[in-house]
């Protein structure tokens, strides 16, 4: 069920189980967002529970300027699914790719998309917070803000290696 019309973006393309765990966090940060007044608390919150609280911040911090990007140079409004829907609409996961490409490193691709969705001059803009908030995603989808290496685990107990 879609929250902002019926245009082309709310189209369903996808299903959450079908994307990135990264892109499903996505989609599920923009519609608790916008979904009420509380929204950026409740990201805040989930945030929270698998950062540290700098890191935590950081994507409130980062979300919220990309919004309030879109809001100024976008070229239309995103359209959203309600947040128990199932479905994944055209423009979230378009959104929700364009922050995994961000985050990834893939700068010219994702400035690509994001003229797609902004104008062009605000495209390096969101951009730059697009990859700072992609790199704090992948680290809550890796456990933590903990970047130290996991422990070698030994495989041969006869030799230790």
């Amino acid at each position: 069920m879609m929250a902002a019309g019926t245009s082309v973006g709310g189209t369903p393309i996808a299903t959450a189980v079908e994307i990135s765990p990264l892109q499903r966090r996505v989609v599920r940060f923009v519609r608790a967002w916008f979904e009420s007044p509380g929204g950026a608390n409740a990201v805040l919150i989930e945030a929270g529970q698998l950062l540290d609280p700098g890191s935590a911040w950081s994507v409130v911090s980062n979300l919220n300027a990309i919004f309030r990007t879109f809001a100024r140079c976008g070229r239309r409004p995103l359209v959203r699914h309600k947040p128990d829907c199932i479905c994944v609409g055209a423009d979230e996961r378009c959104f929700a790719h364009f922050i995994e490409t961000a985050a990834t490193g893939q700068r010219e691709d994702a400035l690509l998309l994001a003229s797609l969705m902004v104008r062009e001059d605000a495209a390096p803009l969101v951009v730059a917070h697009a990859q700072r908030l992609g790199l704090a995603l992948m680290r809550m989808d890796m456990g933590g803000g903990d970047s130290a290496p996991a422990k070698h685990r030994n495989d041969n107990p006869d030799t230790g290696r």
